[in-house]
């Protein structure tokens, strides 16, 4: 089991101008094997939330579980650029990443290649790749460890809405053939609408706006009718929500 559970999670940064509240006092839990979206207005805590799940930053209080009681899950993250280390090849980056470097290690580095399409890369160099490609390997490399859950910070923003669409056809193979647990951080609505099971949209200060179901069959493409009509919901609805957060507060006396 890799449930994701969140228990009244809070997160203060001190600043000069004072304690910022960006997460405050959530709650959610996210099922084994689904995958989850967080969108939000920037500065809303996407970022902060998945870092702190990953154990990367911690709460200020509240908890974060991973996993059934009692063991622990394996986690992996993709990151908004691929962080490849451009003096080793494509095979010894995801060999670098390995606990044990031994046969068994040689053979998941291999197969997460060739799952993403890049078997025939191993021995190229990164800067020999494309972005599009790169991002791949990103991605390569998170599933050559195996994780029960897969953290993805805004992966394919930074690339071109062409390679982008492809890549998010490829992940939704990728989730179909390996039903990891994913949390799946992004600011376009299309992505979350053609991706996940479910939508968290967070609000500024860090509080759950709305939890969004997401039954439509897979697989999908953002041309389909179905999640064209659900992503022009979702985009309405975060408007609203940009919209309000812009309002000053009215100052009330009695």
């Amino acid at each position: 089991m890799a449930n994701v559970t969140v228990t009244d999670l809070l997160k203060v940064f001190n600043t000069p101008t004072g304690p910022q509240t960006v997460i405050n006092r959530i709650n959610f839990e996210i099922a084994d094997r689904s995958f989850v979206s967080l969108v939000g207005p920037s500065g809303c805590g996407k970022t902060t939330l998945l870092n702190i799940i990953a154990g990367i930053e911690s709460a200020t209080s509240g908890t974060v579980s991973v996993g059934a009681a009692g063991q622990q899950a394996k986690l992996a993250y993709v990151f908004q650029e691929p962080r490849l280390l451009p003096w080793r090849s494509i095979f010894d980056n995801l060999m670098y990443v390995q606990k044990v470097r031994d046969e068994a290690a040689k053979e998941r580095v291999h197969q997460a290649l060739t799952r993403v399409g890049l078997g025939h890369a191993e021995r190229k160099w990164p800067g020999q790749l494309s972005g599009g490609q790169q991002q791949r390997v990103g991605i390569a490399r998170a599933l050559s460890i195996e994780p029960d859950v897969l953290l993805m910070d805004e992966p394919f923003s930074h690339l071109d809405a062409i390679t982008a669409r492809g890549l998010r056809e490829h992940l939704q193979e990728l989730w179909a053939q390996t039903r990891k647990t994913v949390v799946f951080v992004t600011h376009d609505v299309s992505e979350a609408a053609e991706l996940s099971d479910r939508i968290l949209m967070l609000a500024p200060g860090g509080t759950i706006h709305e939890d969004i179901p997401v039954d439509l069959a897979r697989p999908r493409k953002a041309s389909n009718t179905e999640v064209a009509v659900l992503e022009s919901s979702i985009l309405r609805r975060f408007e609203e929500l940009e919209a309000s957060s812009r309002q000053p507060s009215v100052a009330t006396s009695a």
